[in-house]
This record gives C-alpha cells, sequence and structure tokens, in this order.
C-alpha cells in the first residue's frame, strides 16, 4: 500500500477568483459542484451606490469558498428580502456605507416591518402587512448578508445574533393517504414511459452505421444523432422530422415539425423529471433540495445475486460539516421499489449527460432535463412556478398541492414512515407532528388511552367519600385537603394516623364537601406547575401516584362546571396551604 498523503494546500497569498463585475454591482452565484450560476444584481437597488458595492461584495464572501450560502436556491432568498431594507434605508436618507448601520438602524427596521405593509408591486394589487413567516425569513436573510460585510460596527453584530423570534407555526397541509398513493403511481407512469421512449432511442442510437438496420431504422438512427449532436432538430430537415414521427398535419395536407417533441426522443422534459423527483420523495421522503442535488447512482453489493442496489450519495448542508454527507442503499426488488425508480430515471437522463460532456460541461447530477423552448439542459429541479406548470400535466385531477415538495416531504413524514427521517427526534415532533392536524388527533387519542390505563389503578385506590353539604362535615377535623373522620384509627395501620395528607384520597375515614373542592383544584394545579419544575426521576417517585389520584377524583366526582367553579373560589390561604403540603412542611416528624 502506497504511504498516505496530504492534500496539497494552496499558497498563503491565494485568494480565489473575483465573481463580481467591473461595475462593483453584479455578482455571479453558482451552484456547489453544478455549472448551475446566476447573476445577482444590485444596479437598480435604491440608495447610496457604495452601500450597494458593500452588499454586493458581502454577497461575494457570503457564497464563496469559505462562505455558507453554497446553492443559487438559497441566494434567490436575498434577492426577495434586500428590497425592502434598501428602501427603508433610502428613505432614511442618512445611511451612506455598512459602517452607519448602527444596532438602533437594525432595531428600528425591524419595528418599520410591523408597521408598514409590503409595497403594491406586479402581483400584488393590494398592499398588505407583511406575513410572520415573510417577516422572519427578510430579517434572517439581511442579518446573515450584513454579518458577511467588512467594516460593519460591533454593537449591530451583537443586534443581528439576537435570534428573531418566531411566531407560533400554524398547522400544516398533508395529503391523504390516497391522494398520496395517486401522486406516487401518476409520476411512476410518467418516468416509466419517459425512460421507456429514451432507452429505446439511445439503444437504436448507437446502432447508428449498422449495415443490418432496415431504411425506416436507419433514417431514424440519423435524426437521432442530429438531435444527440446539436441537441435538437432543424425544423427544415422534415425527412428526419418524419423519421422521428415528430410532424402535425395542417389543413390542406400542409405540416410543420414540432422541435421540442424531436428534442424529447433522446432528452426528458421538464415534467417528466418533476415527476422522477416527485417518486423519488414519495420513497424515500427526501426534501427538496436533497433531490436536486442527488448525483448519478453507482452500484452496491447485495446480499441476493438475482436483486440490483445503487448507492446514492445526499448532501444535507444543515445537518453539519460532520454529518451533511450520507450514503443510501436503494434497492431494485420489483417495479414499485426506489431501486427501479432510479434506474428509469438514470436511463432517462443518461443521454442529456452525454450531450453535456460533449459539449464541455460534464456533470453527474441525477436529475437532468430539457425545457421546450430552453438553449441548454436544466440541472436539477426548475424554479417553483416552471415546476408547478409542468408537474400539472400529469398531477392526478381533484388533488391539490401540485408540485408541493415540502407538502408531500411533511405527508411522507408524519403519515408513512411516522418516524424520524434525516433529522433528529426534537425536529420530528415540533416541525412534523405537532404541525399536522391528523397526527395531533391521534396523538390525543393515544395520550387519552394512556391516561385512563394509569387512571385505573388511581381509580381503585380512592376511598375518599364525598357529602354534598358541608354541614355534613366537622369544620374541625379539616386536614389540608379533606376531613378526617377518625384521625384516632387509621384504616390502614388500626393507630393514630401518622400518613401524609397526599394519601387523604386514599382513605376511608377521608371526606370532602363543597368547601374542600377549591383546594383539592388547587392541589392539581399547583402539581401540574410542579411536574414541569422537577427532574422526572423525582416527579415520578414522589408525586405522579399522589397527582393520578387528585385526577381521578376530580374526573369521578366533580362536573367541568363545578372545577371550574371551584378554581376560582381557590384563596391565597389555599394556596399557601398547598405549599406547605408538598413542601413537605406537614409531613409527620
Amino acid at each position: 500500500m502506497s504511504p498516505r498523503r496530504r492534500a496539497a494546500m494552496p499558497d498563503p497569498g491565494w485568494a480565489p477568483p473575483s465573481r463580481i463585475d467591473d461595475s462593483g454591482l453584479k455578482v455571479t452565484v453558482t451552484d456547489e459542484g453544478s455549472t448551475n450560476s446566476r447573476i445577482i444584481d444590485f444596479t437598480n437597488l435604491p440608495g447610496p451606490e457604495e452601500l450597494r458595492r458593500q452588499f454586493a461584495a458581502a454577497l461575494e464572501r457570503k457564497t464563496g469558498p469559505t462562505g455558507t450560502w453554497k446553492r443559487i436556491q438559497t441566494v434567490s432568498r436575498l434577492t426577495e428580502s434586500l428590497p425592502p431594507f434598501c428602501v427603508y434605508l433610502d428613505e432614511r436618507g442618512d445611511i451612506t456605507s455598512v459602517e452607519e448601520i448602527t444596532a438602533d438602524v437594525w432595531n428600528d427596521f425591524k419595528l418599520h416591518l410591523d408597521t408598514h405593509p409590503r409595497p403594491i408591486g406586479p402581483r400584488r394589487k393590494v398592499s398588505s402587512p407583511y406575513a410572520p413567516a415573510t417577516r422572519r425569513k427578510i430579517l434572517t436573510s439581511i442579518a446573515e448578508l450584513l454579518k458577511a460585510a467588512e467594516g460593519l460596527p460591533e454593537g449591530t453584530k451583537r443586534a443581528l445574533r439576537l435570534r428573531v423570534v418566531s411566531e407560533p407555526r400554524r398547522i400544516q397541509k398533508h395529503h391523504s393517504d390516497d391522494d398520496f398513493k395517486a401522486i406516487q403511481k401518476a409520476a411512476q407512469e410518467v418516468i416509466y414511459a419517459a425512460a421507456t421512449r429514451i432507452r429505446a432511442n439511445a439503444a437504436l442510437l448507437e446502432r447508428y452505421g449498422d449495415s443490418n438496420l432496415t431504411e425506416e431504422e436507419a433514417l431514424k438512427a440519423t435524426a437521432l444523432r442530429a438531435v444527440m449532436a446539436n441537441g435538437r432538430l432543424d425544423p427544415a430537415d422534415l425527412p428526419l422530422h418524419h423519421a422521428l414521427g415528430t410532424v402535425r398535419r395542417r389543413a390542406r395536407g400542409q405540416v410543420y415539425p414540432l422541435v421540442s417533441l424531436a428534442r424529447a426522443a433522446l432528452f426528458p422534459t421538464v415534467s417528466e423529471i418533476i415527476a422522477g423527483a416527485v417518486l423519488l420523495l414519495c420513497h424515500e421522503g427526501y426534501n427538496r433540495s436533497v433531490v436536486d442535488q442527488l448525483t448519478v447512482p453507482d452500484s452496491a453489493a447485495t446480499t441476493a445475486d438475482e436483486m440490483d442496489a445503487y448507492r446514492t450519495p445526499t448532501d444535507k448542508p444543515r445537518r453539519g460539516r460532520s454529518a451533511r454527507h450520507q450514503t443510501s442503499i436503494l434497492v431494485d426488488d420489483g417495479i414499485n421499489s426506489v431501486g427501479r425508480a432510479i434506474r428509469w430515471i438514470t436511463d432517462a437522463t443518461e443521454p442529456a449527460r452525454q450531450y453535456l460532456g460533449s459539449q464541455g460541461v460534464p456533470t453527474d447530477r441525477l436529475l437532468v432535463s430539457w425545457a421546450a423552448d430552453g438553449e441548454q439542459p436544466i440541472l436539477g429541479i426548475p424554479q417553483h412556478n416552471s415546476a408547478r406548470y409542468a408537474a400539472a400535466k400529469w398531477w392526478p385531477k381533484g388533488v391539490e398541492g401540485i408540485a408541493n415538495f415540502a407538502m408531500l416531504h411533511r405527508t411522507h413524514v408524519t403519515r408513512i414512515k411516522r418516524q424520524p427521517e434525516h433529522h433528529s427526534r426534537g425536529t420530528f415532533l415540533k416541525e412534523y407532528l405537532l404541525l399536522d392536524a391528523t397526527a395531533q388527533t391521534a396523538a390525543l387519542a393515544t395520550a387519552r388511552e394512556g391516561l385512563e390505563a394509569a387512571l385505573a389503578p388511581a381509580r381503585k385506590r380512592l376511598a375518599i367519600r364525598v357529602v354534598r353539604s358541608d354541614a355534613d362535615v366537622n369544620a374541625q377535623s379539616d386536614t389540608a385537603v379533606a376531613s378526617c373522620g377518625d384521625y384516632d384509627h387509621n384504616p390502614r395501620t388500626g393507630a393514630k394516623c401518622s400518613d401524609s395528607f397526599l394519601m387523604c384520597l386514599r382513605c376511608a375515614n377521608a371526606l370532602a364537601g363543597p368547601r374542600h373542592f377549591p383546594r383539592i383544584v388547587c392541589l392539581h394545579d399547583a402539581m401540574e406547575n410542579l411536574r414541569s419544575a422537577i427532574d422526572s426521576k423525582t416527579w415520578t417517585e414522589n408525586f405522579a401516584p399522589y397527582y393520578l389520584d387528585v385526577v381521578a377524583f376530580l374526573r369521578d366526582e366533580l362536573t367541568p362546571a363545578q372545577i371550574a367553579e371551584a378554581r376560582v373560589q381557590v384563596t391565597d390561604e389555599d394556596r399557601r396551604t398547598i405549599e406547605r403540603l408538598l413542601w413537605g412542611e406537614y409531613n409527620p416528624t
């Protein structure tokens, strides 16, 4: 084995090439691991030119080799968030550079978003306040950009580190089981048809020049060769269009070529690639960004020789540097398996990767499509509006959420997998289960069943007698929570009672009348608060059984209206008594 060597490090003075144009206002941003790029233009934003140049420089650092924004989609959020900030700074009239953006300016901008409605735009005919989620995205995106700006005051940096308070999350929409299956079935049919078509045409293309081809096959192979070489078929070459069947007849026998249909002989359409992405998500529960960045898998060994398997690397930067890259083994064990889906997508997109390689821009991205009016293939998943429009062509009728990858992802996690997937258990509970109305209902039902099971032993323990009039209970024999009918003869020991007052609900000598109900309700509420303030072990060992006694008593002996009335009647003296009881001040010495 050859000795291991460290990777070569760049010279100390090395700096990455600049991605800002000569004006200092345009930054070229590239997707990590691809050739996809976009120019972010600060030219038409309001405000001083020097300030806009500083924003552009900050964006270059934020998206550079040492930056944290690695994808165009992340930067796209900034293009939506920065204009309101620039408008605000321009209207102030006293901010000409980053150095003048103080903590007070930043805090004033946060208040500005709360008090000023969103401006009217081409898609927004009516001015309206910023939604809480939109406000949070604006502040978070701008704060990240400012942190990368040179010359920002230290006080502003501290203000930016303050967490933006999130509004309570709303219940999110999910697909029903039937709708989810319908979407998966429709997506499978689309990508299977694409793979079948392209695989057959690619096989014929490989036989170009074969003397055994029929005249019709040879002409079609020639047409396919032209498509592979140029990315399209010349509209004037009608014989080749006829060979591919990509002509449409008009009235009076006229025909005209369908250029986009000829291209689709070897390259999948956007609609078909969206179907492939949706199918993978339905199988594996990936979110949009992970599917977008998938690369061509390689073969993996399996224990069963008759099965194919594919090793698929996934990249999720949010997991952190040490855990962002993971590998999945996807087995092809039938037509409805994720391994078969991977094979279909790989076969359908292989000619597109070959074409890009011949053009000097090779790629290993799994998802590659070619839009009808596009000049080059598209890597990954197209932008949201394009994706929705393309998916509408095959999306099941009557099923909402067309190409809504977030909705599909949530449905897979909460309804299909029903356990943490590609994230922590805390995230699973907070961001998925608690935002799913169906899961909430099921969880509440489970909790009720668990509570009823826990209350069964408590109900058997209850021995206290309830009287409906305080006149039936001697006021001189009251304990902390009830009244004792025979303090000198404990039913359990026969001797003078030395039990904690928390045991009163279990004692046949105990009586409770209307004047005791407020104190028992107060005990319940105090124990509820105590449960959240102490560790689970202490609660379980010292308080949980008595808490269940109180819950069982209130459920069986009082109505909700009586409990509410008793809660209103609780006095400060009742609260002090219950506090002393829980602190053990009434325990026998």
